[in-house]
């Protein structure tokens, strides 16, 4: 029995707790979520052993907008900023064909066919009168200007056509335009999410290089796409030729009808003809001031082309790339220390960022209860003891020494220290030392009893024990040799008893009254 209890008390005075593992906090700090990880394995709970590291993982935060102050037990720990930059210098707002093209519809009216009053007879006789040959010049003058009136109505067809090649490679360019204002501008956006962020840049990129993996985004990749952005430039070249073909025949058709004022046939239709062809070159005229105006407009916007040239392509590759490198994530490592550690987040926006409503943000504490280490607590309780030995009275009685027995066990007001290491949650294993003083009538210092073995630690503030193990302590003995049923000869009044140590048990609870 005395072997198991001494075996049993060294056990659980050396015990050791199982191999502790580093903690991972992670922390979202656009939702305020946060879980627990230890081993690659979820927790419910933040606990560590002392001595570990609490690594603390602050995820999906703006580094673009944001530093992050850290406290720990008033330590102060900032965070390295992202870079911040100017967004896009200007912007092109609108679709460019709602303020580029005026209408240029409006056909030009059909001449009519000349005839009567001498105009309609043949006049490819050899013998011509001198009004044959007037009307020989006014049948040519009519040719003439049906070919001109057929080659601007031709010419503003083929307008026509460019203007839609043109107005679709703008909406195009438009397209790739706002996509790299948007892929500058995100970033500074303190309304959306790191993740959304990232998820709509990779959209936007896509659209302006036709490619969203930047490890394909290689810089003579970027250069090519950028002459091939747009065919703009050649397509404006031609609407100008053809504004110059127009304005010719235009020209040209005014200066016909000018010569055909000095004619006259009287029966003929020539003053319709005549009108006819006025009225088409003064149409012709105001086309060309609408055909002119749009030309302006178009080399306006086509000058808005330049920020999408090779310089500013490369910019944003290498700009788009860096973005989709950041992990919008933090990570901040402190040792464990004795007791409870509370970390505090707070976001504070950068001077530059404050422009775009960017604000500070504290996230919610985050308590780590740490564990382990070697904890000394003293308390005072009750316990009972027992001894291997039965305690007895001894006297002489008819010269015969004769016994009787004590108490079996002996209650006694305690106190101990206490030595373990804390546990998480609420039972924590250690080892006790401590004395105790009987209740009852021996109050003299042999009656005082010594106490070690295991103990059991209660309550997250440890503040109950219940100890047990090996108790010391002095009994009675028969002094001068003697023992249980000897001979006394000499007087009883003579008869002595002496105090020795012996070994026993014990069992009690006590409270730690100081708490931790």
């Amino acid at each position: 029995m005395k072997t198991s209890l001494i075996f049993c008390s060294v056990i659980f005075l050396l015990n050791v707790g199982l191999k502790a593992q580093d903690l991972h906090i992670y922390c979202d700090a656009y939702t305020d979520s946060v879980y627990f990880m230890k081993n690659n394995r979820p927790v419910e709970n933040a606990t560590v052993r002392k001595g570990k590291q609490v690594i603390l993982h602050v995820k999906n935060y703006n580094n673009y907008l944001y530093n992050i102050n850290l406290e720990t037990e008033n330590t102060n720990v900032s965070v390295a900023q992202g870079s911040y930059g100017k967004g896009f210098a200007g912007s092109i707002g609108g679709n460019p064909f709602d303020i580029l093209l005026n209408s240029i519809g409006g056909s030009l009216p059909a001449l009519p066919i000349l005839g009567g009053g001498g105009l309609e007879g043949d006049i490819s006789g050899f013998a011509e009168s001198e009004e044959d040959m007037t009307a020989r010049k006014v049948k040519k003058l009519e040719s003439e200007l049906n070919r001109n009136i057929s080659g601007m109505k031709q010419t503003s067809v083929e307008l026509a056509t460019l203007e839609l090649k043109i107005k679709s490679e703008f909406n195009a360019q438009k397209l790739k335009t706002f996509s790299s204002i948007e892929i500058e501008r995100l970033p500074y956006d303190p309304n959306l999410e790191p993740r959304q962020i990232k998820q709509l840049t990779r959209e936007y990129a896509n659209q302006l290089f036709d490619e969203s993996d930047p490890s394909k985004l290689t810089l003579q990749y970027v250069l090519d796409k950028s002459n091939k952005l747009s065919n703009i430039e050649n397509l404006v070249q031609d609407y100008r030729k053809q504004i110059n073909r127009y304005d010719r025949f235009q020209k040209r058709t005014a200066t016909l009808s000018n010569e055909l004022l000095e004619y006259t046939f009287p029966e003929s239709n020539l003053a319709e003809f005549i009108d006819s062809t006025l009225k088409a070159s003064d149409m012709a005229e105001d086309k060309l001031t609408t055909l002119n105006d749009n030309l302006a407009k178009m080399q306006t916007l086509q000058e808005a082309e330049n920020a999408l040239d090779p310089t500013h392509m490369a910019e944003l590759r290498s700009r788009y790339i860096s973005f989709m490198a950041n992990d919008f994530a933090k990570t901040y490592r402190q040792v464990a220390d004795n007791g409870n550690m509370t970390m505090r987040v707070k976001l504070e926006p950068l001077d530059s960022a404050t422009y775009v409503g960017a604000r500070s943000k504290s996230l919610p504490p985050i308590p780590v209860k740490v564990y382990g280490g070697l904890r000394v607590n003293t308390s005072i309780g009750l316990g009972f003891t027992k001894y291997f030995e039965q305690p007895k009275d001894y006297f002489v009685r008819d010269s015969i020494v004769y016994a009787s027995d004590k108490d079996a066990f002996s209650p006694v007001i305690s106190t101990f220290v206490h030595f373990y290491s804390p546990k998480p949650g609420y039972l924590s294993w250690g080892g006790s030392f401590g004395v105790g003083i009987p209740l009852g009538g021996e109050n003299n210092l042999q009656a005082i009893s010594f106490f070690l073995g295991p103990s059991v630690v209660l309550g997250q503030d440890h503040s109950i024990v219940f100890t047990g193990g090996l108790s010391g302590g002095k009994i009675p003995k028969p002094g001068q040799g003697y023992q249980e049923g000897d001979k006394f000869e000499l007087d009883s009044s003579l008869f002595t008893t002496e105090s020795k140590y012996a070994l026993g048990y014990f069992l009690g609870v006590s409270f730690n009254l100081g708490g931790r």
